[in-house]
């Protein structure tokens, strides 16, 4: 991309407003060759619902976010591909939402649509993996 048309994107649009249209709307801003998104972040759960192979784990988160019982802190813990930061992310918006349906997030609000376009101030996604050399 060239560096005035990657100038003029941003100067054109504000931080959260480049967010939803690179997130929520997946378009290609004007000037803007590419765009990706892996896969596993395209096609990641949304409820505790199309979580696979953990049910054991959401029906716990679940059952916490309906009777508003959530605890402090939550270590999630496993190897790779097991949906840590899927149940993680799902608990957020459960927790935050406004009109939350049997323990899992509704995914309409305006709170929901922060978390998943990552503009929300009150949920940060840190991988510690992958920001500080370990793995």
């Amino acid at each position: 991309m060239r560096k005035s048309a990657t100038a003029d994107f941003y100067r054109n649009y504000s931080s959260a407003q480049a967010a939803s249209l690179f997130i929520i709307n997946c378009e290609r801003p004007k000037g803007v060759s590419h765009l990706h998104q892996a896969l596993y972040r395209k096609y990641r759960p949304q409820v505790f619902e199309d979580v696979c192979g953990q049910a054991h784990i959401t029906d716990v988160l679940r059952f916490q976010a309906a009777n508003e019982r959530v605890s402090h802190a939550y270590l999630f813990c496993g190897s790779r591909g097991t949906g840590k930061t899927t149940c993680a992310k799902i608990l957020a918006k459960a927790v935050n939402c406004e009109n939350p349906q049997n323990g899992s997030p509704c995914c309409q609000c305006s709170s929901c649509r922060d978390i998943d376009s990552g503009i929300a101030t009150d949920v940060i996604e840190m991988d510690a993996a992958s920001n500080n050399g370990v793995g």
